[in-house]
């Protein structure tokens, strides 16, 4: 299978740098990533003039993505010692297990670039570390989501369903769960990161 060759460059735009690349696509499309905003276009199409095109919408997602930064900037961390929430993750593993009739398989613990955690085909669970700075509420948020995983396996009507009858103020929780990402994760760019030595 022939790679598709991409030719790349940059442009300033809404006071942004896109980096912009050009591929054999059939679309257009506008992406705002961890490494900054992304524009890729087929060849012969010019990208100031499609950025121009979707300056509304470029702007608005400007703007909201930088108030999201603010708000995670003064987000308040929780000072947990390692074996703290080790600890925590046990008590919540066993009773949300509980709760929903599951076994998982062995629950891991590691530092995740984009996920606060993932469940796998064979009932493993995988735990991101960061959780250890958000306070108990989201970590018992994320614990559940993840072993309801092995009831209901994919994110449809069903799934969050079910995470509204427990967790009356789940979407509370997934707009705090994004904060905390913006603040935590690799995906809110260089120099964010939780207290050092803790």
């Amino acid at each position: 299978m022939k790679r598709r060759k991409t030719a790349e460059h940059s442009i300033a735009y809404a006071g942004l740098r896109f980096r912009v690349r050009v591929r054999p696509v059939r679309y257009s499309r506008i992406q705002f990533g961890d490494k900054g905003p992304v524009l890729t276009v087929p060849p012969g199409v010019d990208p100031m003039g499609m950025l121009m095109k979707k300056q509304r919408w470029v702007e608005k997602t400007r703007d909201r993505l930088r108030e999201a930064r603010r708000e995670a900037a003064s987000l308040t961390l929780v000072r947990r010692s390692g074996p703290g929430f080790d600890a925590l993750v046990r008590e919540c593993v066993t009773d949300w297990a509980a709760r929903l009739r599951v076994r998982p398989g062995a629950v891991t613990l590691r530092r995740m670039k984009r996920r606060w955690g993932s469940c796998h085909h064979d009932g493993r669970i995988t735990l991101n570390r960061c959780l250890q700075w958000l306070p108990d509420h989201l970590v018992a948020y994320v614990v559940c989501h993840e072993l309801l995983h092995l009831r209901i396996r994919r994110h449809g009507p069903r799934f969050k369903g079910r995470m509204l009858e427990l967790f009356p103020d789940a979407r509370r929780h997934e707009e705090e769960l994004n904060l905390y990402g913006f603040r935590l994760l690799a995906c809110t760019g260089p120099g964010i990161r939780p207290p050092a030595g803790d």
